[in-house]
């Protein structure tokens, strides 16, 4: 199954419909669509963020194929003084463990999607 699969299965298993979801975290029903359509990895950083966050779900999970549930102990470890709030750690703390290849390949994506919204 899919990550993709994975992640209807849970919304569907929480909610009564995937527009129920989107309507209750507040991102456009088409946006969903999308990224069930077109996979997770062309879909924002914040939305994913946004999604996993509302399913309680460990977005590093993707990476391994099998998505999780988030463990309540686990918290990005803040770096001291760098002034970052709770979801800039939490995604700092996910680049850091990306090899040097996959932070590669998440900058080129980063500088495309933000290049498409210009």
């Amino acid at each position: 199954m899919t990550v993709e699969e994975q992640l209807k299965e849970e919304i569907l298993s929480k909610y009564k419909s995937i527009r129920a979801f989107t309507t209750e975290i507040g991102i456009p029903y088409s946006t969903l669509d999308s990224v069930f359509k077109r996979g997770i990895s062309n879909a924002g950083v914040s939305t994913m963020i946004k999604i996993f966050g509302a399913l309680d779900l460990d977005i590093e999970s993707v990476a391994t194929g099998e998505l999780k549930k988030r463990r309540a102990e686990e918290k990005p470890t803040p770096v001291p003084g760098d002034g970052l709030d709770s979801n800039e750690e939490a995604l700092m703390s996910l680049v850091r463990r990306l090899t040097p290849d996959q932070q590669k390949l998440l900058l080129a994506w980063l500088k495309t999607a933000l290049s498409q919204e210009q």
